[in-house]
């Protein structure tokens, strides 16, 4: 209505006295990751030669200067403060501005104008503490941002999942713990398996406040969709027995006392927090095996775009309890069966070298059903004529690699089923070639 008409019009009046209109994110994502931890992102991004915001601040101020003769002592330094002064309000108003249902469907993208100045926000992890301006940092605007755009429109939920998994971990945890926030006060919602999934990977983030989030996602999950108050609860408590040897032992260790989900996670220790990880895992694939199909699709399906070893090796190790409860339907073809096979495929030829160990054991518990070896052989075979009609010898080679390691885990299962298929598809391939070889 007219007030969404207004709101936008103030806003995209007031971005441009924002900093972050005067610097693309791609350019604050990159310097930020050339950052040592704990240094001033913020400075570094308004020194940057990316960033026009002083270039624009300078010849404002110049341009005021001019018409004085000579200009009065200090005033130089007096407008300097004004414009952080005037960049800060900006900010504050543009996170007021979008608390309301969204402006338009440029407002609902996730690339979109608000989206993006969001990001930027969320992208900085590391203020100063020497601010110019009393006041928030522009990290948490972006979560008082977020939470106001979230709460007022839950339906973006979903469009908002992708940037839990950025590339930018400030982001992705800024919009993680906002998220978590909205989920458990909103109606918002979305597939289990996929919060699940989310779940499994942020109780392995290095942040021990991610992790504990995750907790209390699991538990909101748990009394919504299971109607059971206390099974995140549980699963963390059982879990948390597998790891409280390893977390007793280090300094500041904090995971097994008391009943609240989250204190169950407070260990600092990375192996700690990776066993738990697992041993809920476990416990939750016994619980909900309905989940395993879409929940082992979901999963593998963002590991094809993570590049985060130390998220990664845990992720795919948790997978595993998971892919026990998996039966591959023969054909395989257009169902779920197909993109997970697909994605198990190029997860191990992108990762496979890096993660030998964990990817070998996800085909192996899913060669465990011996049912499931001749689709994943078959797959494979389909596979390798797809790529051989392609003519592209080096993505054949790939695939000889990445398909004879897979059928070595297969066999290592159960031999007699690998090999037995393999020489019945070889049997047909040679009855065809020899009516032709007798015509010719």
């Amino acid at each position: 209505g007219g007030s969404s008409s207004l709101r936008k019009l103030l806003w995209e009046l007031i971005l441009v006295w924002s900093e972050e209109a005067y610097i693309l994110l791609r350019d604050i994502k990159a310097l930020v990751a050339g950052l040592a931890p704990g240094a001033d992102a913020a400075a570094a991004i308004r020194q940057s030669k990316d960033s026009n915001y002083n270039r624009a601040v300078t010849m404002g101020i110049n341009s005021v200067l001019a018409r004085y003769k000579e200009s009065p002592e200090g005033m130089r330094e007096e407008l300097h403060l004004a414009a952080h002064c005037i960049n800060h309000s900006a900010r504050m108003a543009l996170a007021a501005l979008v608390e309301g249902p969204a402006f338009d469907n440029d407002a609902r993208r996730p690339s979109g104008a608000v989206f993006t100045w969001i990001d930027k926000l969320l992208a900085v992890p590391c203020e100063g503490v020497q601010q110019v301006v009393v006041g928030p940092q522009r990290r948490d605007v972006g979560h008082r941002a977020l939470r106001g755009l979230l709460t007022h429109n839950p339906d973006l939920f979903d469009a908002c999942l992708d940037k839990c998994y950025d590339s930018n971990s400030s982001i992705a945890s800024g919009y993680f713990q906002v998220m978590c926030e909205v989920f458990a006060t909103q109606p918002v919602r979305c597939p289990p398996h996929i919060v699940l999934a989310l779940v499994l990977v942020k109780l392995v983030d290095p942040c021990q406040e991610v992790r504990e989030d995750a907790m209390h996602m699991l538990h909101v999950l748990s009394q919504r969709e299971w109607q059971a108050g206390g099974e995140g609860q549980a699963a963390g408590a059982e879990a948390a027995r597998g790891g409280a040897a390893a977390e007793s032992d280090g300094p500041g260790g904090g995971g097994g006392g008391g009943g609240d989900e989250a204190v169950i996670v407070l260990g600092a220790l990375q192996d700690s927090y990776q066993q738990f990880q697992y041993e809920l895992a476990c416990r939750l694939a016994r619980d909900h095996p309905e989940l395993s199909e879409a929940l082992c699709e979901e999963v593998m399906t963002r590991q094809l775009e993570c590049d985060d070893g130390l998220i990664q090796h845990p992720v795919l190790t948790s997978l595993a309890p998971w892919m026990e409860n998996l039966v591959i339907s023969f054909p395989w073809r257009g169902n779920w069966s197909e993109r997970l096979l697909k994605s198990m495929y190029y997860v191990t030829l992108r990762h496979g070298t890096q993660f030998p160990f964990e990817i070998g054991r996800l085909w192996t518990q899913l060669a465990k059903r011996t049912r499931n070896i001749n689709p994943v052989l078959d797959f494979l075979l389909h596979l390798g004529m797809e790529i051989a009609l392609q003519t592209d010898l080096h993505k054949l080679l790939e695939f000889l690699a990445v398909c004879k390691r897979i059928v070595l885990y297969l066999a290592r299962v159960s031999p007699a089923e690998t090999i037995g298929y393999l020489a019945i598809e070889l049997a047909k391939q040679q009855l065809e070639e020899e009516p032709a070889e007798g015509v010719a």
